[in-house]
């Protein structure tokens, strides 16, 4: 047999392919060609990260993603030719939407099926297991001072100079959360006395709802 040629007698498969279409013992099996040749072909294969392209996360009231989406399958591998593996560059996620999210768990997203493009291309799993950190969260309300984005030289009046942020953070967060984590600020531009009050620095798992004022009059002091 030459390399990557095999070639099987067609007497020797006859009993498999009886008993794989059920036929009855008596009903006779004859082909044309006394050996079946096939030529194979090497089949590589390619890793990829999959990502989450168009997943939506819904949660119930009062609940909220609290970390980041962990994908649990961290690589799919797809096998076939080199010629066909170079031409996908990646994996992701079909759309998807997860509705009702009201504590941690695991969920299953199936993968967009590039791969079908390519008749020789097999892949290692068609979904992947994606876990949601999810926690309750409850409603704050904390004072901040109100900076601006002048030069330290100049002096200026704020009116009012705090601010009143209402969040939402995570039940487990809560208890630490304090005002020197939050940094607010104006920018002071030429020909007017008021601005709007930016919140430029808060912890990753805070979700800012209310701003009050949203803004503040100024004084330039010369």
């Amino acid at each position: 047999v030459a390399r990557n040629r095999v070639s099987i007698a067609v007497p020797s498969v006859i009993a498999d392919v009886r008993s794989q279409l059920g036929l009855n013992p008596n009903v006779q099996i004859t082909s044309p060609m006394d050996s079946l040749r096939m030529q194979l072909f090497p089949r590589e294969k390619k890793g990829f990260v999959p990502r989450l392209r168009g997943v939506n996360f819904d949660f119930a009231d009062s609940y909220g993603l609290h970390g980041n989406p962990q994908i649990l399958t961290d690589t799919v591998w797809l096998y076939g030719s080199r010629q066909s593996l170079d031409k996908i560059s990646e994996i992701c996620t079909q759309p998807a939407t997860i509705a009702g999210i009201g504590s941690t768990d695991t969920f299953v997203l199936k993968l967009d099926p590039v791969w079908k493009k390519y008749s020789d291309i097999r892949v290692s799993t068609e979904s992947i297991s994606v876990r949601i950190p999810t926690d309750i969260f409850g409603e704050q309300t904390l004072v901040i001072p109100v900076a601006t984005d002048a030069d330290s030289s100049v002096h200026i009046r704020l009116y009012p100079e705090k601010v009143r942020l209402t969040v939402l953070s995570p039940s487990e967060d809560s208890k630490h959360l304090m005002s020197g984590q939050f940094k607010c600020r104006i920018n002071i531009k030429q020909g007017t006395d008021k601005a709007e009050v930016k919140v430029v620095e808060f912890p990753s798992t805070v979700r800012i709802i209310k701003i009050e004022p949203q803004t503040v009059q100024y004084v330039i002091i010369k």
